[in-house]
């Protein structure tokens, strides 16, 4: 019981206020503050900069699609390289076929385990 009164006592020995303490105060000011656009910027925006502001955005989309564009060509063009490359090996490897069916598996394990890296990173992204 007395363990108890001196622990009473303690706590109201303790400076209490309504306020709280400091870096809970600057944390939630500094939340109030930031976001997307401070309140200053936006009184200051004008048409022109909405209008430069859009035209940044097609130009982007714009390289996108060319970048998009880019992208399928080279991977067709890699594409026929390994049809070529297999049609290849198959056409001048067909009288051995113990090291073709060897050499297929092993180059459909790459092509697997190239695939499932490419899936896995695409996931994650």
């Amino acid at each position: 019981m007395a363990e108890i009164q001196t622990i009473a006592r303690q706590k109201k020995e303790i400076p209490h206020s309504d306020e709280p303490p400091k870096p809970i105060k600057e944390f939630m000011s500094m939340m109030f503050q930031s976001g997307p656009f401070p309140p200053q910027i936006l009184e200051k925006i004008t048409d022109r900069h909405i209008d430069k502001a859009l035209e940044i955005s097609e130009k982007a989309q714009a390289n996108q699609i060319i970048e998009n564009k880019s992208i399928r060509r080279y991977m067709f063009l890699t594409l026929i390289v390994g049809v070529l490359g297999f049609s290849f090996l198959v056409y001048y490897l067909r009288d051995d076929t113990n090291l073709l069916i060897s050499l297929v598996g092993i180059l459909l394990s790459f092509i697997g385990g190239f695939g499932a890296g490419y899936g896995y990173c695409r996931y994650k992204i």
